[in-house]
C-alpha cells in the first residue's frame, strides 16, 4: 500500500494482524492467510432443535464463495448445526428444484467469475427473488470491496443498495462494535431475543462494507459518527485521492420481510465465523471467537431462528420442549 492515507492502527496483536492485512492485499502482493479457526468449539447453549431435525440451512457454495462450510465458515455451519439446524453445502447451479430441499439459504462472500462483474447470473436472481418472496430465507452477507460488488445485482433485486469499498472509522481502520447503547445496534427481534439469555448489546464487526436497506427494512447495525466509506480502484489501496464519504447512518446489518419470506443483510462475513489470521508466525483469532465479540453468537443463532420464524411461535414438529 502506497500514498498518504494510512489508518492508525491498533496496538497489540490485531494491529500486526491488519498492518500486515494491508500491507499484502494489494493485487501485486500476497493474499491474507485466512482459515476456519481449528480451535473452534462454541456450541449453542440450549438447542432450539433436536440434533439434526431443525430447519434445512444450504451454504452456497456455487459462486466461487471465499466461506465454505469445510473452509473459513467451518465455525458457522457446526455452531448452527449445534443448535439443531440442519446444514450443507449448496453444490451447483441454483435451481427450483434445489431451492425446494432448503429452508434458509446462506450465501457469503460470492466471487464473479472471470470477465463478469456480478456473482449472479440474472436467471439466478430472478430465482431466488421468487423464491424468498413465496416463503424461502436469505441470509445474505457481502464483505468489503470486492465481495459487495460481486453481490450487488442480487442485493438490489430485494432493494438493497450495497456500496463497493470499505467501511473504517476515520483515522483508524480496523475492527468495529456496535453498541446498543450508543444507537449504532437497533431494536429488532433479532437483537432483542425472546429473553434476557438472548438479548445483544453489543455486536464486533471486522471491517465491511456497507448499505441502504429498502423501505420498511429494520436497520439491525448502523454504521456511527466517524466513520467513512473508502472506494479505492483495487482493494487495499488507499491514497489521499481515494474516493471516500460520511459513512454515518449507512448500514452493516438489516432484517425485512419480502413477500411470504425475510431477508437478512449483513455487510461483514467474520463476524459470524472463527478465523485464524496473519503471518504464520503471528497467527490470531477474529470473528466469534475474539475478545469483544462475546455476544456475536447470540447475533449469528438469533438471525437464523428469525429466519426461521421462531419469533412467531411457529412450532415445527422436530422442535423441543412444549412451545411455549
Amino acid at each position: 500500500m502506497t500514498g498518504g492515507f494510512r489508518p492508525q492502527l491498533w496496538s497489540g496483536c490485531f494491529g500486526l494482524l491488519l498492518l500486515w492485512i494491508m500491507a499484502g492485499c494489494g493485487s501485486s502482493g500476497p493474499k491474507p492467510s485466512q482459515v476456519g479457526d481449528p480451535g473452534f468449539d462454541l456450541r449453542s447453549p440450549k438447542p432450539e432443535y433436536e440434533s439434526g431435525a431443525g430447519p434445512r440451512v444450504a451454504l452456497d457454495e456455487s459462486h466461487n464463495n471465499a466461506h465454505t462450510v469445510g473452509g473459513r465458515y467451518r465455525p458457522f455451519a457446526e455452531f448452527a448445526a449445534s443448535d439443531g439446524f440442519r446444514v450443507g453445502p449448496h453444490l451447483g447451479p441454483l435451481t427450483a428444484e434445489s431451492l425446494a430441499e432448503v429452508d434458509i439459504l446462506v450465501t457469503a462472500n460470492a466471487r464473479a467469475p472471470e470477465g463478469s462483474s456480478s456473482a449472479f447470473p440474472e436467471a439466478e436472481v430472478a430465482l431466488l427473488e421468487k423464491w424468498v418472496h413465496d416463503g424461502g430465507a436469505l441470509l445474505l452477507i457481502a464483505d468489503h470491496m470486492p465481495a459487495a460488488g460481486y453481490s450487488a445485482d442480487l442485493a438490489a433485486a430485494f432493494g438493497l443498495q450495497w456500496a463497493d469499498g470499505f467501511a473504517m472509522v476515520d483515522g483508524q481502520g480496523g475492527p468495529y462494535t456496535f453498541r446498543r447503547e450508543a444507537g449504532t445496534l437497533a431494536a429488532h427481534p433479532i437483537t432483542d431475543g425472546r429473553g434476557p439469555e438472548e438479548r445483544v448489546d453489543y455486536v464486533k464487526s471486522f471491517t465491511g462494507s456497507a448499505f441502504r436497506a429498502p423501505k420498511g427494512a429494520s436497520p439491525l447495525m448502523l454504521l456511527g459518527p466517524g466513520v467513512i466509506f473508502l472506494q479505492p480502484d483495487v482493494p487495499w489501496e488507499f491514497d489521499e485521492s481515494t474516493p471516500r464519504f460520511d459513512a454515518e447512518g449507512w448500514l452493516q446489518g438489516a432484517a425485512f420481510t419480502h413477500g411470504e419470506g425475510r431477508v437478512a443483510a449483513f455487510g461483514e462475513a467474520t463476524m459470524f465465523t472463527s478465523q485464524e489470521a496473519g503471518p504464520r508466525n503471528h497467527r490470531v483469532v477474529i470473528g466469534l471467537g475474539s475478545e469483544g465479540a462475546e455476544q456475536n453468537p447470540r447475533l449469528l443463532l438469533n438471525t437464523l431462528r428469525w429466519l426461521a420464524g421462531a419469533d412467531e411461535g411457529e412450532a415445527l414438529e422436530s422442535k423441543q420442549g412444549d412451545g411455549e
